[in-house]
């Protein structure tokens, strides 16, 4: 996931979860590390980043 937003998001190097959430206009939700909260955010930083590929 963090070398295909990087690539989508035309970045140079890969960005951690919460600049992730940060760049797709999301909140980091839960606590950073615990696997349901990790799961949720990236989920939600990949449907913005899929939604952006599409246009």
């Amino acid at each position: 996931m963090k070398t295909l937003f990087a690539v989508g998001r035309g970045l140079p190097a890969e960005v951690g979860l919460p600049q992730a959430v940060a760049l797709s206009g999301l909140n980091l939700e839960g606590t950073h590390h615990r696997g349901h909260d990790d799961a949720w955010n990236i989920a939600g930083v990949l449907a913005e980043l899929l939604q952006r590929l599409r246009k």
